[in-house]
């Protein structure tokens, strides 16, 4: 990073006690860009999304994906039409290839609850398995039967979360141990009555 003179910081400093304009009591003015201050900052500013930019590059694929999901806002999410979607991250989630720190913040993005309020994909409109988040969740179902632990894992809770009180109500459900398989495909079987509702 750019160290500023100490000059430069001392006016930066007078800056921020000075009186604030008019109309908005807690901003301080801003230094001219033109002027050695104003210049200086804006070179650091660039030094900072430039180091951003480079250690985004250096991230994996799929972890720059998480990345951008997590950072949309509302609106973004209700945008079906959005770069990032959670079919994505229910890809990223069976990614074998993937580390599972990334698999893991995957699937807790996909049952965000600001996620599940806003995403098109996740809408409760309709009726059984004619519901978006239905014909989601059979997605996500289909990851109880995996052979792998791991991912049984990372589905149950998407599920439970997806779907809110029935993981205590249906004894299936709440019987679901990712570490018995045997106990997920009852719960599999189960989730599938629930998606009908």
């Amino acid at each position: 990073m750019r160290v500023l003179p100490l000059l430069a910081l001392t006016v930066l400093a007078g800056v921020a006690f000075a009186a604030p304009p008019p109309g908005d009591p807690l901003a301080a003015p801003a230094p001219s860009p033109r002027s050695a201050i104003g210049r200086g900052l804006r070179i650091d500013a660039a030094e900072r999304r430039l180091e951003l930019l480079v250690a985004n590059a250096k991230k994996d694929r799929a972890e720059l994906m998480v990345d951008v999901f997590a950072a949309y806002s509302e609106l973004q999410l209700q945008d079906s039409k959005r770069g990032v979607t959670v079919e994505m991250l229910l890809d990223i989630v069976k990614n074998d290839d993937v580390s599972k720190v990334v698999r893991q913040r995957a699937a807790e993005m996909i049952y965000n609850p600001r996620v599940v309020a806003n995403d098109p994909a996740l809408n409760m409109d309709g009726k059984g398995l004619k519901k978006k988040r239905s014909e989601f969740s059979q997605k996500v179902n289909k990851l109880l039967l995996d052979n792998d632990f791991f991912v049984r894992s990372l589905a149950d809770p998407i599920l439970k979360n997806l779907w809110g009180g029935w993981g205590a109500r249906v004894k299936e459900i709440r019987d679901c141990n990712p570490r018995d398989r045997g106990s997920c495909v009852e719960a599999n079987k189960a989730w599938e009555r629930v998606f009908k509702q």
